[in-house]
Parts: C-alpha cells; sequence; structure tokens
C-alpha cells in the first residue's frame, strides 16, 4: 500500500529518525538528489502518477515542481550534469511497460524528451556508470529481462551493453571504483521467488 512515512538514516548514529511525511501517500517513488535536494518522481496511489515533489533536507520542507509528462512508477531517476533523467517505468502495471525518457531542467522547471529506451521495461536496476545511465533487468507479464543497455545523455542515444546471466527485477545497482555491483534481487515476474546472486560488471 502506499504510504506517506519518510525518514533518514544516520550511519554515524546508526540509527533512523522521522521526517515530515509526504504531502500525499506514494509507492513505488523515484527518488534521487540534485543541487542538495531530494527530488520524489512519479510513483502510485491507486494509478501511477506523474507527481513531482522537492524535500528540502535543511528546512524539511516540501515543495512542488513540474510534473512528469506521462506518469509512471517502477523507474529510473538518475541526476547528471544538473539535470534529472527519468528513465522507462510502467503505466499501473507490468502489462504496461514504457521506454520513455524524460529530461528535467531545474533552471527551467520543464521536463523535456530524450531518445526512448530500446526496449520497453519497469523494475530495472538503474544508475550512473562511466557516464552512462545503464538501465538493468525489469519485469514485464512473462518473465523477467536480461537486458543491460546504456543511455549516453551528452549524444542522446542508446547502446547494448553485455546482458545479465538471467533476468532479474526488483533489485538496485551501486558502482563502487570501476566495477557495478548488482545485488539479488527476483528470477521470475512478481514477488514468488526472490535471489541470494551478486552479479558484477565492468567495462574496459
Amino acid at each position: 500500500d502506499a504510504v506517506a512515512d519518510a525518514n533518514v538514516y544516520d550511519p554515524a548514529a546508526d540509527a533512523w529518525t522521522s521526517l515530515p511525511p509526504l504531502p500525499a501517500p506514494l509507492g513505488s517513488i523515484s527518488v534521487a538528489p540534485l543541487d542538495g535536494k531530494l527530488h520524489l518522481v512519479g510513483g502510485r496511489n491507486a494509478h501511477s502518477v506523474g507527481t513531482h515533489t522537492v524535500f528540502d533536507p535543511a528546512m524539511k520542507r516540501y515543495t512542488t515542481a513540474a510534473p512528469l509528462p506521462v506518469g509512471r512508477d517502477h523507474m529510473g531517476l538518475v541526476p547528471y550534469g544538473g539535470k534529472l533523467y527519468a528513465i522507462a517505468g510502467r503505466i499501473d502495471d507490468f502489462n504496461h511497460n514504457t521506454s520513455y525518457v524524460d529530461v528535467y531542467d531545474p533552471k527551467t522547471n520543464r521536463w523535456t524528451a530524450g531518445a526512448p529506451m530500446p526496449s520497453q521495461r519497469s523494475g530495472m536496476a538503474v544508475t550512473l556508470y562511466h557516464d552512462r545511465i545503464l538501465a538493468i533487468g525489469g519485469e514485464y507479464s512473462g518473465g523477467t529481462f536480461t537486458n543491460n543497455e546504456a543511455y549516453d545523455p551528452r549524444t542522446n542515444a542508446w547502446l547494448s551493453l553485455a546482458r545479465l546471466p538471467e533476468g532479474r527485477h526488483g533489485t538496485g545497482a551501486a558502482v563502487i571504483g570501476d566495477a557495478l555491483y548488482l545485488p539479488a534481487g527476483a528470477p521470475v515476474n512478481g514477488g514468488s521467488r526472490q535471489s541470494d546472486t551478486l552479479f558484477v560488471f565492468k567495462q574496459s
């Protein structure tokens, strides 16, 4: 279910504290930092939404910004070059995956369209790696994706990279040094099975 709870973790104290709740309950929301603030984009309540809320950690206050052109959830959201990149996602369920790329410029408070992703996916792991935005895995009504596709914001173009050994969704990606780590997730669509594998991707 959608919730409005917000919490912050302090690693030095190994403790969580509460933040002001979201203006409205949401689930499957995408969050990314930009210019010292947190942008909360998309998500769902009863249906997918295009909501764009900005949280100021210093003031502990929410404001609204330009909404997504098409509301969706389970999408990627990555900052690069002073802008935000909203990657793919779904409209209501994984039977309605999208390939949208929307680019938000905080200077103009506007979204513009980028080159769409070659595949329609949601529930992917999305992260910045070697100045490209990688979208890895995801789910659809018949299973999970092994796709590993990279978007270059400098050229507004996609390319395909080495696929996952096995399909995954519902996981994240973290970059440490020259390696991208993709832990666990689910090998089938939905939540009936989980995995304890760790995939590592490197590109020279």
